[in-house]
């Protein structure tokens, strides 16, 4: 008896890709249909402590740390800005935004991680130096602007018990025509709607209870921690307490990027995706390899212009819609898009028949060993709370 592998017909792969197509804008129609959802202030708004780590001088971080420290909250916010080291840059520009502001700290960690990201490794100092009276706990990336109505947006959700995390992200906009800029853009921006779906938490924007922090052991996950988001987002899930994703209070980023820049962070996030969310990784794999065969399909051994108008069309429609939902939600944020509306289309366009072999690049480079190179550390990634510094440029 012999088997033979059934090779679908190029009519059967058209079909297929415009499936595929329609279940990308379901998950995008979702998300949309859960951003109109408003939590309204809380009542009685409690005392909240806002974290920023940060290393090195992001651009923008004086106008970035100017926008945290100007906030419409009603309540009492204390911010802690944490730096892991006295030497470092950041320090000195931090300390002249919070200057005038007494309930704003600069402080040096000197923490020298060995079984943790140096990120998580400060995030867990700086929780261990919390005012006393601070109820709710906000935690921001130094190298994104938030709006005034942030920290009112990100601490609403928590007035429902049942929330256990509130979380938002950015999407980088590039300030021109850049091909690496305009690519880091699409590849955020497209997957906002199914991190939505999913429930994950983005480390870039986040609040929770300072009692849940305590009660879940939060600072011994992140203290085992590369990616101090994706480890929350696990914690959050096994103990049954949802993530609700924060729309309103998406912060913004503009600037271009260069290609080592782009292919250093998004290797770095599928190989924490392969450790930490399979759920995510796998379903992925799948996806972008049926696409690359799909195209492969569509050019040889003669072309297919149906299978890739049909394949590319869904994917560029996808994108445009994309960005033109996030532009609605935050126009300001989208402010600096070259081109605006005809900017995004333009951007969808170029993205379609590119993003899917960006995808596979990144995928091949989650293939080898769990290592990560990052801010002048190499990490082995031996599971999700199995971090283990091996290699440290900075002595």
């Amino acid at each position: 008896m012999t088997f033979r592998l059934a090779v679908p017909s190029i009519l059967e792969l058209t079909i297929l890709a415009g499936t595929v197509g329609c279940i990308q804008l379901g998950f995008l129609a979702s998300a949309a249909w859960r951003s109109r959802r408003r939590s309204a202030p809380l009542k009685d708004p409690p005392s909240v402590a806002v974290i920023v780590a940060c290393k090195g001088v992001p651009p923008g971080l004086e106008a970035n740390a100017a926008a945290l420290l100007d906030q419409d909250y009603p309540g009492e916010v204390s911010w802690l800005f944490v730096v892991p080291e006295e030497g470092d840059p950041a320090c000195r520009v931090l300390s002249a935004a919070v200057a005038g502001k007494p309930r704003a700290r600069v402080l040096a960690s000197g923490v020298k991680p060995e079984r943790c990201s140096g990120k998580a490794a400060d995030l867990v100092w700086a929780l261990d130096r919390l005012p006393e009276g601070a109820e709710l706990v906000a935690f921001a990336d130094a190298d994104v602007r938030v709006g005034r109505d942030w920290l009112t947006a990100m601490t609403a959700p928590l007035a429902d018990h049942e929330v256990g995390v509130a979380t938002s992200a950015t999407v980088p906009v590039p300030g021109g025509a850049s091909f690496w800029g305009v690519l880091r853009m699409l590849w955020t921006a497209g997957g906002i709607p199914f991190f939505d779906a999913l429930g994950m938490v983005c480390g870039q924007s986040m609040a929770l209870r300072r009692p849940d922090i305590v009660s879940w052991g939060l600072a011994g996950v992140w203290s085992r921690a590369f990616l101090e988001d994706l480890a929350l987002t696990a914690l959050a899930r096994r103990l049954g307490r949802p993530v609700r994703f924060v729309f309103a209070a998406m912060p913004a980023q503009s600037g271009d990027c260069s290609a080592g820049e782009f292919w250093a962070v998004f290797n770095k996030w599928w190989m924490c995706f392969r450790v930490y969310e399979l759920r995510l990784w796998l379903p992925c794999l799948l996806l972008i390899a049926f696409k690359v065969y799909a195209v492969g399909r569509g050019v040889w051994p003669r072309l297919h212009p149906g299978l890739l108008a049909i394949l590319w069309g869904m994917d560029a429609l996808f994108l445009l819609a994309v960005l033109l939902w996030l532009r609605s939600l935050r126009p300001a944020n989208f402010a600096d898009l070259p081109g605006g509306i005809s900017g995004a289309g333009a951007a969808a366009l170029l993205g379609a028949p590119v993003l899917p072999w960006i995808y596979a690049a990144n995928f091949l480079c989650t293939l080898g060993p769990p290592r990560i190179r990052w801010g002048g550390r190499l990490y082995h990634l031996a599971g999700p709370l199995d971090v283990r510094v091996v290699a440290d440029s900075r002595g």
